[in-house]
Parts: structure tokens; C-alpha cells; sequence
């Protein structure tokens, strides 16, 4: 739970603690003197004498908890960030705080596209653009699936605007939203970005690799693509619940990577629901999520 150089970013903290009070206390926790980040993706060669010679350097301070007994209590004292960047940070600055005797609530939401089960609450949303029948709206895009850097809100795409929208129940309604465009023969789009801690490209790279899926559902058609390329394509016309659709698994490279969804409307209700799955579900709360690229 405290290996962190796989992550991205592969950063717990950045402070240690030194002087003084370091002196006259006991060190609970502190840095390790290997820099894991010279074993990974280094050759076989390399590896073991990378690692000693990271070991032998001098560094500065790793102590990140110390405790001192002052009278018939302790002072405690961290360098432990209070807003971990990653899933896996926060889950053990909680660990650490709940055994040292202040346990902490679930929190609240976070803000970001993703729920940690993987839902899908928060995106950016452009549209809505016309469309002369179900095969047309399949065919065209109005959006470059691969044009994703440039995506914030507030740029435009033909003068329609990409604003975010947030449903906390994962159901997002066109209907109710500040559609700029017609809720007949029209599609809109989408957009937000995943990071994944490990590289997911290469299912075969190592043993028991997570196998990450999305999965969703929408009035009428949906088309999904990650990183510019297509990873869903239902195309039919009905209502949300015989439009479930899922991938195959997601690969995802290490880092930042880029959704894009396109949901096709011809009549009646007009909603979208999705999630990311997981066959190691703890991956999920893992993963970092952002409206735009960092």
C-alpha cells in the first residue's frame, strides 16, 4: 500500500523532516532509501546496481511522521500531504490517521468526472449538432475523436460551446441541459480524461494485468472513442434500457487518456449513462479522472 513508483504520478511527498525536534523524537515513518523509479523498465543488466548506487547516494531527510512523548502526552507531526493527487495516497494517509486515532469520514464528492466505483458523473458536454437520419449521425462527427487536447470549456466547436454538467445519479438527461440545437435528429458529444497508474496497453505484459471495460447505455445510438480510436458503436434507435452496449477491455496507457462520447438522438427521450468496470475493482479508485487534460 506504500509502493508508490508504478503511479503516475509516482509522488507521495516532497518534504522530510530534519533538525532539533527530529532529534529528540522516534521516526514512525519515513522514506525509503531505494529509488524504486532506476528498477522500473530498466534492463536486466542495469537494475541491481542502479538500485545500490541510489541507495548509497546521500539524500536529504525522509522522515515523514515522527512522534515525541511531551509530559503524559505525544506530539506528532507529518509532512503527509491532507490532498493526496492519487487514489492510492489518500487511501493511506487515511490508513495512517484512522491508527493513530483520528479516523476520518467517506468525504464528499470530489469534482471529478469519475466516481471511485468508476460511474460516470461529470463531463464536458458540445452540442447539439443536426443530423439528416440515424446512419448520418453514425457517420459524421462533428468533433475530431482525436482532438482532445484542445477540449476545455468554453472552446467552441461551429459556435456551440463545451460547458460541463454534472448528474449525480449518472443519468444525464440532453433534455435538461442547455442544449444549443435542435432534441430531434441531432447528436451530442462528451469529453473527459482517465489516468490510469499503469500501463493497461498490453494485456500480456505482465501476470494478472487489470482488464478495465466500459460500459454504456443510451437513447437512441452511442459511439465511444478512447485516445481517437473507436471502442463502441451501437447504433440503433430505442429507448436507455435496450441500449446498453460495453467494450472490449480498455488500453489504456499509463497516464492521461481521452474519452470521447457521441450520443445520437431521433426522437423521444434522449439519455446517457455510463461507467468504467474493473475485474480488480480496488484499480478503479486508483485511477485519477479531470474535465480537461492537466
Amino acid at each position: 500500500d506504500l509502493y508508490f513508483s508504478e503511479l503516475r504520478p509516482p509522488v507521495f511527498t516532497t518534504l522530510g523532516l530534519d533538525g532539533p525536534l527530529l532529534k529528540q523524537s522516534t521516526v514512525l515513518l519515513k522514506a525509503c532509501e531505494t529509488d524504486w523509479l532506476l528498477w522500473n523498465k530498466q534492463p536486466e543488466y542495469a537494475k541491481t546496481a542502479m538500485v545500490i548506487r541510489s541507495e548509497r547516494e546521500a539524500k536529504q531527510s525522509g522522515a515523514v511522521l515522527i512522534k515525541k512523548q511531551m509530559g503524559s502526552g505525544r506530539l506528532l507531526v507529518t509532512t503527509l500531504p491532507s490532498a493526496p493527487r492519487l487514489a492510492k495516497a489518500e487511501k493511506a494517509v487515511r490508513t495512517i490517521l484512522t491508527n493513530i486515532g483520528i479516523p476520518l469520514g467517506m468525504g464528499s464528492d470530489s469534482g471529478k468526472p469519475l466516481l471511485k466505483s468508476g460511474g460516470i458523473v461529470r463531463t464536458l458536454l458540445c452540442g447539439s449538432f443536426p443530423i439528416d437520419s440515424l446512419r448520418d449521425g453514425a457517420n459524421r462527427n462533428f468533433v475530431d475523436p482525436a482532438s482532445g487536447e484542445t477540449i476545455r470549456a468554453g472552446a467552441t466547436v461551429d459556435g456551440k460551446p463545451w460547458s460541463m454538467v454534472y448528474a449525480e445519479s449518472g443519468l444525464i438527461d440532453f433534455t435538461k441541459e442547455k442544449i444549443n440545437g435542435p432534441q430531434n435528429n441531432a447528436v451530442a458529444y462528451l469529453s473527459f480524461w482517465v489516468s490510469s497508474p499503469r500501463d493497461l496497453s498490453d494485456l500480456l505484459i505482465e501476470p494478472n494485468i487489470p482488464i478495465v471495460n466500459m460500459e454504456v447505455a443510451a437513447d437512441d445510438a452511442v459511439q465511444v472513442w478512447l485516445n481517437g480510436k473507436l471502442i463502441v458503436s451501437n447504433i440503433r434507435i430505442g429507448n436507455i434500457d435496450g441500449g446498453k452496449a460495453k467494450s472490449e477491455a480498455l488500453k489504456l496507457h499509463q497516464g492521461w487518456n481521452h474519452f470521447l462520447i457521441k450520443v445520437i438522438q431521433i426522437g423521444g427521450e434522449w439519455k446517457f449513462t455510463g461507467r468504467l468496470t474493473c475485474n480488480q475493482p480496488d484499480f478503479l479508485s486508483e485511477m485519477e479522472s479531470a474535465l480537461s487534460k492537466p
